[in-house]
């Protein structure tokens, strides 16, 4: 199944250009072959790319550096003195 997002009027500006930056092309390509009928692999392609589209839109929180404590630097320079 292929989806071209920038052509979809269900979307956003906004979601397109979230889409934009994780797919190279305009067309997201869904395959599926679960099922042994036509109809419900296109059933299951539908609702895989609906799950695909939905995960992709939250967005990502940014991930915070955390830093060691000063004690924790202090402990690891005398353990390796130590040695």
């Amino acid at each position: 199944m292929f989806f071209n997002f920038q052509q979809s009027k269900n979307l956003s500006d906004q979601e397109k250009v979230m889409l934009q930056e994780l797919y190279n092309d305009d067309t997201i390509i869904i395959i599926s072959h679960e099922e042994r009928s036509q109809k419900q692999n296109k059933e299951s392609a539908i609702q895989k790319l609906f799950n695909e589209i939905n995960t992709n839109l939250i967005p990502r929180k940014e991930r915070l550096a955390t830093k060691f404590p000063r004690s924790q630097k202090t402990k690891r320079y005398v353990d390796k003195t130590r040695q």
